[in-house]
């Protein structure tokens, strides 16, 4: 009986102005079951003391670390991106400053690679204050990645249709084969760079995921995207007063560099097809006439179609086209 080998494993760290909170994440990683192979960070020009507090843990670790410091900000998605095209392991994880991976983290997802013939995994994350106390509920929640959204994905390893409806993937919970740099790079400005991998990653080969909750994923006021929930009525409160054709516009050219860079690669055609159809859906929400009343028509169609339920996070996309000015 053979066994194979360990794949080699690198974690991507982005940083700025993280003097808070990163001695606790790399704190972290000191503690996983399973060591990384290797450690990159890319520091994006911190105004504090970030880079020291990463010289300092360079010198000290017992796996290897390559630290980048740019002497101009990239933001967070050029940032990544570089952070990713120099890492040289099999299994690339994400991972950001502010938050806390528990223990068994690399252990799992390395498990889960070799069992699983998949691209990409992700996980739970579970959500806690500043202090790191939790919540009491996890990201999934916050998402609403319903029951039935899990076991479609596991039955078919394949999220097209899930990822396409809504964000469920939290970068830090990823992890992804090289393989798929050569397809995600470059990460667009307008995208976050955690939904662009995952999606990509459904179109190029299975993905899956685990249950557990394996990071504590950390609010704190300042965070880029947060964990915090919201009832349906706070969406629907929100969606109205954002201008809706800007939204719709924003939305548009993501998913036409998303389309584009599928076809240039050649990914899946079921995923180009589901790409394209939610493409179509928004450019129609785009274009719905300024008067509610003949709004009725267009989006019942689209209703009694599928595409609310196939391509929006809840029913309150509906309403949220039917009221707005």
């Amino acid at each position: 009986m053979t066994t194979q080998p360990a794949p080699k494993i690198s974690i991507a760290l982005c940083t700025y102005n993280g003097k808070d909170h990163v001695e606790a994440f790399l704190k972290s990683l000191i503690e996983q079951k399973r060591q990384p192979d290797e450690l990159i960070i890319c520091d994006d020009n911190s105004t504090d003391t970030t880079p020291d507090l990463i010289r300092h843990f360079a010198s000290i670790s017992s796996f290897p670390i390559r630290t980048y410091f740019h002497a101009n900000r990239l933001g967070v998605q050029q940032n990544f991106d570089f952070a990713i095209r120099h890492c040289q392991g099999q299994i690339i994880m994400l991972a950001d400053q502010d938050d806390y991976w528990q223990p068994s983290k690399i252990e799992l997802l390395e498990t889960t690679f070799l069992e699983k013939q998949a691209v990409a995994v992700f996980s739970d994350a579970e959500v806690v204050d500043k202090e790191l106390r939790p919540l009491g509920y996890g990201m999934w929640e916050t998402c609403n990645f319903r029951a039935s959204e899990q076991a479609a994905l596991l039955q078919n390893n394949d999220g097209t249709e899930c990822l396409l409806r809504h964000y469920i993937v939290t970068g830090a919970t990823l992890a992804f084969k090289r393989s798929l740099v050569d397809v995600i790079s470059p990460i667009p400005k307008n995208w976050p760079h955690d939904a662009w991998i995952a999606l990509l990653a459904t179109g190029y080969g299975p993905i899956t995921f685990r249950k557990e909750k394996l990071i504590l994923y950390r609010q704190h006021g300042n965070n880029i995207v947060g964990g915090l929930k919201k009832s349906l009525w706070k969406d629907i409160k929100k969606g109205l007063h954002i201008k809706r054709t800007d939204i719709y516009s924003e939305e548009i050219d993501r998913l036409q560099k998303l389309i584009t860079r599928a076809r240039d690669k050649r990914l899946k055609p079921s995923f180009i097809f589901h790409a394209e159809e939610k493409l179509k859906f928004y450019i129609r929400r785009k274009a719905l006439p300024s008067n509610r009343l003949s709004r009725l028509a267009p989006i019942f169609r689209d209703f009694h179609g599928g595409y609310y339920k196939r391509f929006t996070r809840n029913i309150g996309s509906l309403f949220i086209d039917l009221l707005q000015p």
